[in-house]
Parts: C-alpha cells; sequence; structure tokens
C-alpha cells in the first residue's frame, strides 16, 4: 500500500498522467489466429445440445 501511496503523490506533484492496465484479462482483446473450441459455459448449455462445443471469435 505504501508504494501505491508514492507512486500516487509523485503523479500529484509532478502533475503525471496514470493510467491503470489489468494484465489478467489483457487476453481477452487479443485476435485469434488459430481457431479455439470450448465447452459450453455451465449455466449456458441448451437443452439437446449438450454435447456440442463453442468456437471462439
Amino acid at each position: 500500500m505504501t508504494t501505491i501511496r508514492v507512486i500516487m503523490s509523485m503523479v500529484a506533484v509532478e502533475n503525471l498522467h496514470l493510467e491503470q492496465m489489468d494484465v489478467k484479462t489483457t487476453f481477452l482483446h487479443g485476435d485469434l489466429e488459430e481457431e479455439l473450441y470450448m465447452m459450453q459455459p455451465e449455466g449456458f448449455v441448451e437443452p439437446e445440445k449438450e454435447e456440442m462445443v463453442c468456437r471462439l471469435n
């Protein structure tokens, strides 16, 4: 927490622009070059299509 306060103080004193990035979800915004398939997420399975998979775009 101290490190965050120091960085925020430096940004305020130097009148800098601060940006935040969420590295855990970065892959969600990438372009796929290969075909990827996944099982249907729990709760989104369509009746009579339980064995089908989803193709990611």
